[in-house]
């Protein structure tokens, strides 16, 4: 706090006031770290003869809803995080029209406004309580009472009450409202003091690290920070949640390259950040856009690559970090961080005889003619090859047919491409091999000879969309059986597959979404009944707001799945009243609590 140290002091000094009869703003942009800063002032005041009281403007619609906040807070039950759910649920259940008899005297009322409208806020500012009361309102642009009214409630709570306020606000996002009456206007009468709120980053950063594996690497955050200009502080946090999702999901034998563990938040944070800026497009990164420099990227993406990248390693291509960060697909993060340069062991070993094609210009006459020769064999006679391999002999054999240096017609070279297509586009080698129409990068190090050529162009066409179909086919073979898994092992109640499936590699993937809700109920069926309260933990901890992605819960990854649950829970209800006992009032209760929570999140 040492770089905001006048404010603490000024606050300090307002709060030791006998009656300031005047309110104290705190202000500052959006992410800057007002909350923050706030926060660490009120834990330090807790053993102090103040109670300091924050409530939240977001979203409020009256002054009602500000004395309903004040009094949950003040009042020891309601003040709990349980009664305040319990109000949230009175508050919605009236907006729908139920009528409740919110004070048991026989009669019903139909908003709790009536209520709160009787109650005197001034009750709690006796000279009977044992400690001074003091308010604190944040997000005062947020709310949706105009900024006039609520700094009118305010003056009357200083004024009248004798209340010590603190307001916290973006000013530069407040609206004046449409009845001529502005801000500025009101805020001379009711505020005294207005203090900008500055951020001390290395401060903030070690709050923010605490308890997470990056804070041995705090220093290449700081770089990162420095570079980005980045001056919303929630946005950074977002990403440190994010990048301790993706860490916890690389083997730990890479983990323990403290240069790649550097590198790799080097990389992470700078792009993530550049995405949350606004300055990189998921289309852009595909295209490796910020890892090359070009005058069009410093104006399409305000030049991510010098900022970041002009000299140093980028780790993974454009797509590997596009699924990373755009799609929260971290199924092959292991398999690219294999290929390293980190991890790659360095052996000496003769090259393929493709890649002495490739380079010709060293051959002598004799080699150059054994090598084309078994390239030509090779062809003809559909010896399967690695598909990124095979690309490379294509390009490589059209090059030599149009150079005359080949007996093989370009005639003869598109037959065996279709022929070599139908031969093993079924195999299992196609169905697990993800092949991209992008030219940069495709994993060899090697660029294709003939990368411009038209008949190189329209056959490596036809390979890339062959390859995608077959990729897309064993995917969907490779889904069924992790969900064939899944559900079989419910019947045996030893539920640690079913777990790894949904909280691991299929966390943030749909796989609900092909499957039979009937299949999933007999699995319920045949099981003991303790394993419906282990899916319960399972599912609880996969369909959750707690967890964060890329700026979005992780359960909006999973909304194609709705269907299958919508289906469940028709299922069990058709079945209940045929099935009793113990085990159908557990199905009940998963229907009731379970999967009604399962529903109401995916149709947010």
């Amino acid at each position: 706090m040492e770089i905001n140290k006048h404010i603490v002091d000024n606050l300090d000094y307002y709060l030791k006031l006998s009656s300031p009869e005047y309110a104290f703003l705190l202000c500052g942009d959006w992410g800057v770290g007002k909350t923050h800063f706030i926060g660490e002032f009120v834990e330090n005041k807790k053993n102090t003869d103040l109670k300091l009281i924050k409530i939240s403007l977001f979203g409020l619609k009256n002054i009602s809803d500000i004395n309903a906040c004040i009094f949950q807070e003040l009042h020891p039950i309601l003040g709990s995080k349980y009664a305040r759910l319990a109000g949230n649920v009175l508050k919605g259940a009236i907006s729908m029209g139920v009528k409740l008899d919110v004070d048991s005297d026989g009669t019903s009322e139909s908003t709790l406004n009536t209520k709160l409208d009787k109650l005197d806020i001034r009750e709690f500012f006796s000279d009977k309580k044992t400690k001074e009361i003091v308010l604190i309102f944040d997000d005062l642009e947020r709310s949706e009472i105009s900024t006039v009214e609520v700094l009118g409630f305010i003056n009357a709570l200083v004024e009248n009450s004798k209340v010590k306020v603190i307001l916290i606000a973006n000013e530069n996002a407040i609206v004046d409202g449409d009845d001529g009456k502005t801000y500025t206007d009101f805020k001379e009468k009711v505020i005294g003091k207005t203090f900008e709120i500055k951020h001390d980053f290395d401060t903030v950063l070690s709050h923010f690290l605490d308890g997470y594996s990056l804070i041995n690497y705090k220093q290449s955050i700081t770089d990162v920070y420095k570079r980005s200009k980045l001056k919303n502080l929630r946005k950074f946090k977002q990403s440190i949640d994010d990048f301790e999702y993706l860490i916890n999901k690389v083997d730990d034998k890479y983990k323990e390259n403290n240069q790649f563990y550097k590198d790799l938040v080097r990389c992470f944070f700078a792009l993530s950040i550049e995405i949350k800026k606004g300055n990189l497009s998921e289309k852009d990164l595909r295209k490796n856009v910020p890892f090359r420099w070009s005058a069009e990227n410093k104006k399409t993406s305000g030049d991510v690559y010098t900022k970041y990248f002009d000299g140093q390693t980028h780790l993974y291509n454009g797509d590997t970090w596009a699924n990373i960060l755009f799609k929260s697909d971290l199924a092959e993060i292991n398999e690219e961080t294999s290929k390293l340069a980190f991890f790659v062991e360095k052996i000496v070993e003769e090259r393929p005889d493709w890649v002495k094609l490739w380079n010709f210009r060293e051959l002598d006459e004799t080699e150059f003619s054994k090598l084309i020769e078994s390239l030509e064999s090779e062809l003809n006679d559909l010896v399967e090859n690695n598909l990124k391999i095979y690309l490379h002999k294509i390009s490589l054999i059209i090059y030599f047919s149009k150079n005359s240096l080949s007996k093989i017609s370009m005639e003869r070279v598109h037959e065996l491409v279709k022929d070599y297509i139908s031969e093993y586009k079924a195999s299992e080698h196609w169905k697990n091999t993800s092949l991209s129409n992008g030219g940069m990068f495709d994993g060899t190090g090697y660029g294709y000879l003939c990368d411009r050529d038209d008949d190189f162009i329209n056959l490596k066409k036809l390979i890339v969309d062959s390859s995608v179909e077959a990729f897309e086919q064993g995917e969907i073979e490779r889904k069924k059986e992790k969900v064939d898994l899944a559900l079989n092992v419910i019947k045996t109640s030893n539920l640690e597959s079913f777990s790894e499936i949904l909280l691991g590699e299929y966390s943030l993937k749909p796989i609900f979404n092909g499957v039979e809700p009937r299949v999933f109920i007999d699995r319920l069926l045949d099981s003991d009944n303790s394993t419906i309260g282990k899916i319960t933990d399972v599912l609880s901890k996969r369909y959750t707001e707690n967890h964060i992605y890329n700026g979005a819960p992780s359960y909006s990854y999973l909304k194609s799945e709705i269907d299958f649950w919508i289906g469940v829970q028709q299922e069990i209800n058709e079945l209940l009243p045929y099935k009793q006992m113990l085990k159908g009032h557990l199905l009940g209760l998963f229907s009731k609590y379970t999967i009604t929570n399962i529903i109401n999140l995916l149709s947010k």
